[in-house]
């Protein structure tokens, strides 16, 4: 049998064949076209957004705003401040950063009056005649540990206070998170127990978009079985089209 029986014979399923790639082609487009409007969409309401409070499962309140689903090269546009924060890592970093935040918080000073905080030792005269005297004191709880000295002049009239801190502790328990929200996008958020602490901003973008399976990059390379036609030589010289099916490594141009 020569080359143009073969392909006569096989005539059809070529045809078939053909129709087949064809369709892997335009599903794996319309994919990919999918892929990038969701990704755009989110992207265009992440930096419209404003940061937004709620509860978390243990009623503490949880600040949190959209992420960038974003390529490392596409970030100095949309967010400068985190472009830079990149380009100041390691080599090392930047080779196995997925993600990247900046979470900016205030700390409220404690608010208790002079006679709120105990005092903790003995008063002690600093000059008799101007009745300026001091007293150490202490105020210490499950977020903050402060330490000081007050110096009261009670001569003067309101009375003249002044505050000096030896130490002051504030104990800050800031947990960040992700979770998907909308099934097409991913939001940060971040809280803290300290009710002290207060959160202003945050901005962060998933920089690696392979850390989030919904956007996972193709793999180019890759082992399994395969299906498809191929033409041999046989002994007798002539080649024939043959179906295959087995097992093998291939380079994948087009994923889905």
């Amino acid at each position: 049998m020569n080359l143009k029986e073969v392909i006569q014979k096989w005539f059809s399923k070529i045809v078939l064949c053909i129709l087949g790639i064809g369709l892997i082609i335009s599903v794996s487009l319309n994919y990919r076209h999918n892929t990038n409007d969701k990704v755009n969409t989110a992207n265009i309401s992440a930096l419209t957004c404003q940061l937004d409070s709620s509860k978390n499962k243990l009623g503490e309140e949880q600040k949190g705003r959209e992420l960038l689903l974003i390529d490392a090269k596409h970030l100095e546009a949309a967010n400068s401040n985190l472009n830079n924060a990149i380009n100041a890592l390691s080599s090392k970093d930047k080779k196995h950063l997925i993600d990247i935040a900046d979470l900016k918080i205030t700390i409220d000073m404690l608010k208790d009056s002079i006679e709120i905080l105990q005092p903790d030792g003995t008063v002690v005269v600093i000059n008799d005649s101007t009745k300026l005297y001091s007293y150490p004191i202490k105020h210490k709880d499950l977020f903050r540990d402060l330490e000081g000295n007050v110096k009261v002049t009670s001569t003067k009239q309101p009375l003249s206070t002044t505050f000096e801190l030896t130490s002051d502790k504030i104990f800050a328990d800031i947990i960040v998170g992700k979770k998907e929200i909308d099934g097409d996008k991913i939001q940060i958020f971040a809280s803290s127990s300290n009710p002290y602490v207060h959160i202003n901003n945050i901005e962060g973008s998933v920089i690696d978009l392979k850390a989030y399976n919904k956007y996972q990059a193709p793999k180019h390379f890759g082992i399994g079985v395969q299906f498809g036609m191929g033409t041999s030589v046989g002994m007798d010289g002539i080649v024939r089209l043959t179906p295959y099916l087995g097992v093998g490594l291939s380079y994948n141009i087009l994923s889905w």
